[in-house]
């Protein structure tokens, strides 16, 4: 799967949990900038994962801040997607 793809997929999860237009979506943009909270993040996280099939799994080791910038998200999802 091509970066692209999985950051159109983060993007398009981040809108419907937040629900916000993609538009409003910036990759410097934290999640706490686009109004995440911590039980937000969860949902993301879980939308992600089904969106993938379940095909990745977020943990305690590996979960979402609100802090997190856009792109570093779509960098970390890369990361459990297509592990180096």
């Amino acid at each position: 799967m091509k970066n692209i793809d999985i950051g159109i997929i983060v993007n398009e999860a981040v809108a419907e949990v937040l629900d916000i237009k993609l538009d409003k979506i910036i990759e410097d943009s934290t999640l706490a900038d686009l109004g995440a909270d911590s039980l937000y993040t969860v949902e993301i996280e879980m939308l992600i994962e089904k969106r993938f099939n379940n095909a990745i799994a977020f943990d305690y080791n590996n979960t979402i801040p609100v802090s997190m910038t856009v792109k570093k998200l779509h960098n970390f999802v890369c990361d459990l997607v297509e592990p180096k």
